[in-house]
């Protein structure tokens, strides 16, 4: 190894001497040490090895995704006909092939509705969904303005 001193007063190392008035000197030799770790870990890669009559292969299991995985945005409600309300939104989260969604609302006369619906093959993303429900009012008033108190989803089948 060599070790030379720039202009600005640098100290550079190399193999080979790359500067007038380089110092050669020799690397001692280095020992190196093996600590015991937490975990054994293999020389062979994962997927060529090969199970031991003592080892069972390992099984992946995939998590069902919960409820707390999927969010509600743009939740809305509005009375469609004198005997319907219509319950709207956007749900986002984990694919799954029949995701149930449960909404309860509550219009401003007090008029309280829950309507649930499976909604299918959601792919990892967002996905629009509509639930239609009977709720009648008095067409002495004004139709009732709906607004979404609750919201829960959850993959009924992955």
């Amino acid at each position: 190894m060599y070790k030379w001193v720039d202009e600005k007063g640098r100290v550079h190392f190399s193999d080979q001497p790359r500067a007038a008035g380089a110092e050669r000197f020799e690397v001692a030799s280095v020992t190196t040490m093996n600590f015991p770790s937490a975990q054994t870990v293999s020389a062979v890669p994962i997927s060529r090895q090969q199970p031991t009559p003592s080892q069972p292969p390992k099984q992946t299991v995939q998590r069902q995704p919960s409820d707390a995985d999927y969010r509600f945005s743009v939740l809305s409600g509005f009375q469609k006909s004198r005997d319907e309300v219509v319950l709207s939104g956007r749900v986002e989260g984990p694919a799954c092939k029949a995701l149930r969604i449960n909404l309860a609302a509550i219009s401003q006369f007090g008029n309280r509705v829950r309507a649930s619906t499976v909604v299918e093959d959601v792919g990892f993303g967002s996905k629009i969904f509509k639930i239609s429900k009977r709720a009648t009012y008095s067409s002495q008033t004004a139709p009732p303005r709906w607004n979404v108190t609750e919201a829960q989803a959850y993959c009924a089948a992955n």
